[in-house]
């Protein structure tokens, strides 16, 4: 459901979109673009430190958790804000709510 904490394992596939919330090494591979490069997953805090918010499109980090992306390293924890087929979310709503 939607506020439940799911752990992520390697080898796992997420099963809901949502937002990482912490874990050590979590890189993933995403469902949506068949050659997309691995995405490293980062909190929001981590992210706003190292990264300037226009560096969002170009590089390989990332809070947000796609259902259907595969973990292939690393493990940790998300929250579920989304359990429908079109409930992603993305790095332009992010700016917006921050902004």
């Amino acid at each position: 459901m939607v506020g439940d904490v799911l752990l992520l394992q390697t080898g796992g596939v997420v099963p809901c979109d949502g937002v990482f919330l912490s874990g050590h090494g979590v890189v993933c591979k995403e469902s949506k673009h068949e050659e997309a490069p691995l995405v490293k997953k980062a909190t929001i805090e981590h992210l706003t430190k190292i990264l300037d918010w226009s560096d969002l499109r170009t590089t390989n980090y990332s809070c947000f958790m796609h259902r259907g992306d595969k973990v292939l390293e690393g493990s940790g924890r998300y929250i579920v804000t989304s359990i429908s087929d079109i409930g992603s979310i993305d790095n332009t709503v992010l700016r917006r709510c921050l902004a």
